[in-house]
């Protein structure tokens, strides 16, 4: 996955789920289950890059031994995926040192049916990706840190008058950060780690008193510690596990105070919630 740059083992370990927000928002538009195209350059003095391409998001397939590979056009869903990622592998003084980062981006296949009154914002913009990976090794113990950025845009419907009659639209940017920071451990067979994620959404607010638009901006944000450990029983055979303590927390956005009779003027609730993941399992290479 060329957008992928570099995470590092060690912010990586125990992270086996992904604790993204995913609010009114397209992420991991490439993912994994996605037919694609990929090439890796060869690894010369410790650098490689690679560039990946997908006609679109998911796979098709094929319903029956008789069908024809599926085709669709699905609202919500990205195609045209470009991918490019490199990253750099090298030792400085007994310490061993990486460095990634990559860039992706996608256009929209089909946009949602723009809202009109009184209906919550729609995705109508393709993403956009970076990030940016870094770790440090030195005898047992890892050190590793990741950022990403994505950006995308959505489209919501204002009163120009506040009458319910006259409507304009309204473009509102979506901004995704999410960073990453763990520290590792391996003693033999044996391999610990903790991390740290934090992820921030944030939308902008699609008006102002008087237009009967959302006042205020969309901002939501996800905090998790992780601590993970894994016992290698065999060549290519890993058991592992984690528990994961974090937070999640959404303001409410609300709509102009000038709503009339019947409306209550709250388009999404505000969210606090603590929650807790446990992770067991088995990693199995050939």
């Amino acid at each position: 996955d060329g957008s992928t740059g570099l995470l590092s083992d060690a912010a990586d370990l125990g992270l086996s789920s992904d604790s993204r927000i995913n609010y009114d928002h397209v992420s991991d538009v490439g993912g994994a289950n996605t037919d694609r195209i990929s090439y890796l350059t060869p690894k010369f003095n410790g650098f490689q890059a690679g560039v990946s391409f997908a006609p679109e998001q998911g796979q098709n397939n094929e319903v029956n031994g008789f069908a024809g590979v599926s085709a669709d056009n699905d609202v919500g869903q990205h195609e045209k995926i470009w991918e490019v990622g490199a990253r750099w592998d090298g030792e400085f003084q007994g310490f061993g040192l990486s460095l990634g980062g990559g860039y992706s981006t996608s256009d929209l296949e089909a946009t949602a049916t723009l809202p009109v009154a009184e209906t919550q914002p729609v995705i109508t913009d393709g993403t956009t990706a970076w990030n940016v990976g870094a770790n440090i090794a030195w005898n047992a113990f890892s050190l590793g840190a990741g950022y990403l950025t994505e950006e995308s845009e959505m489209t919501d419907a204002i009163e120009v008058t506040d009458t319910s009659a006259v409507f304009a639209r309204r473009s509102l940017d979506v901004t995704r950060d999410t960073w990453v920071v763990g520290l590792g451990y391996d003693n033999g067979p044996w391999h610990l780690g903790a991390s740290y994620l934090n992820a921030q959404l944030e939308r902008d607010a699609s008006g102002v008193v008087g237009d009967d638009g959302e006042v205020n901006a969309l901002d939501a944000e996800t905090d998790r510690i992780t601590v993970g450990a894994g016992y290698t029983f065999g060549p290519g055979m890993t058991f592992r596990g984690a528990v994961a303590f974090g937070n999640f927390d959404k303001n409410a956005v609300a709509e102009d105070a000038s709503d009339g009779a019947g409306e209550d003027g709250i388009v999404d609730a505000a969210i606090d919630r603590d929650f807790t993941q446990v992770t067991i399992g088995t990693d199995i290479q050939f």
